[in-house]
């Protein structure tokens, strides 16, 4: 789910490999059911997560931990 301004919605939205889709988009006037039918990917991208971002994110470095 998401938000955004009226004037942001549009029909369709470009992606790449590591987008998401949302199911709803909420916006000051309505809600917008979007009729996801993709597949998401379930867990974290561990090889996507560097050291850096482990020290800034604490509750991914304790799920690192709990994966270990």
């Amino acid at each position: 789910m998401t938000t955004v301004h009226e004037l942001q919605i549009v029909e369709h939205v470009p992606t790449g490999k590591h987008d998401l889709t949302v199911d709803e988009i909420v916006t000051p006037i309505r809600i917008i059911n979007t009729g996801r039918t993709e597949h998401r990917p379930q867990g974290i991208f561990w090889d996507k997560v560097t050291q850096e971002t482990l020290q800034e994110i604490p509750i991914l470095r304790d799920l690192r931990s709990d994966e270990a």
